[in-house]
């Protein structure tokens, strides 16, 4: 469109017609864009961002809100990944390390095929009911992960720098002797921030999701995602590592005197008996970093449990660690 020999409006569509790109400009030297973007089976999405033409700052001409267009950009991202839902979505907010999310679907039997149909499942299994259920492929459990997971990128802690995410990789655990997934069965899935810090590439997010089938453990995944070119303050960076495990074995009196006079290590009061020569300690840890700067640590505090293998074979917890330190390049 034009005004008094002006464009004032831009609107570019596919080859079908389909708007993708609008663009406008106020009388007030306002622009407006709305970025369109057709689900795979829902409604079309839009993306509306703001800025403001200054000619008289030649050297940044266009300005826009950075928070107003970071919400924009978090609750697009909310809109295109939940398009097909069957309400609206909101996600619980996470605004500290250690803050967890809570969800859980029950698998349907369109859950199931629209997986199956995306990712090219075509086994039989998947398509015909076996005693009434349908079956569904384990990398289901991955799907029950993603609200968590897109809840933690839109929250508070992560800041912006959503519309530059990318995935870097998924690894999941499944725990022992885990049963097939059936239709009508309940995931319940509990996701916290393992993880939030600077790279060379941006900043990194690291989340594990721990997943319940009925109640009982199925696995764990661990999903590491980069915000591209987005960097945090040093200062609110940080990583957890859990359930870390290390073995150490005392072969000596000495030995067993320097564990015993650590100050992080305290014997539990009433721990069945205290460490012999020649007995190896298996310590369970769980250790919280905060940065001072990209490679250095401002505290590391450690938390845990140490436990001795009794003569009958049965781990005994006999006692506790609490360690904290400050400035550090490692955990010392």
């Amino acid at each position: 469109a034009v005004t008094d020999g002006l464009p004032v409006s831009v609107e570019i569509a596919d080859a079908a017609g389909f708007r993708e790109l609008e663009l406008t400009c106020d009388t007030d030297r306002t622009i407006r864009l709305a970025i369109h973007h057709a689900t795979i089976r829902g409604p079309t999405i839009a993306l509306p961002l703001e800025f403001t033409y200054n000619p008289s700052q030649a050297t940044a001409l266009i300005h826009g809100s950075k928070q107003a267009n970071d919400d924009a950009v978090r609750r697009f991202y909310t809109d295109v990944w939940t398009a097909s839902a069957d309400k609206p979505t909101t996600f619980q907010d996470m605004k500290r390390p250690g803050d967890t999310i809570y969800d859980e679907i029950t698998i349907t039997a369109s859950h199931i095929r629209g997986f199956c149909d995306i990712t090219g499942h075509k086994s039989w299994q998947y398509a015909c009911p076996d005693d009434g259920n349908l079956v569904a492929p384990m990398e289901f459990l991955g799907t029950a992960a993603m609200r968590p997971i897109l809840a933690a990128f839109q929250s508070t802690i992560f800041g912006p720098g959503t519309a530059h995410v990318v995935h870097h990789f998924n690894r999941i655990e499944l725990a022992d002797g885990v049963p097939t997934l059936l239709e009508g069965d309940t995931i319940s899935v509990a996701m916290s921030i393992d993880g939030l810090e600077n790279t060379v590439a941006g900043k990194k997010l690291t989340v594990t999701t721990v997943m319940k089938r009925n109640g009982q453990k199925t696995g764990s995944m661990k999903t590491v995602l980069v915000s591209r070119l987005h960097h945090m303050e040093a200062s609110n960076a940080f990583a957890i590592d859990r359930e870390h495990k290390v073995t150490i074995a005392l072969p000596s009196a000495a030995d067993v005197t320097v564990l015993e006079s650590r100050e992080w290590f305290a014997y539990r009061e009433g721990a069945p008996s205290r460490i012999e020569p020649g007995t190896e300690v298996e310590f369970c840890l769980d250790s919280e970093y905060r940065f001072a700067s990209d490679d250095m640590y401002s505290s590391v505090v450690t938390t845990g449990t140490a436990s001795v293998k009794m003569r009958s074979g049965r781990s005994v917890h006999i006692a506790d660690v609490d360690f904290q330190w400050g400035a550090a390049t490692k955990n010392p």
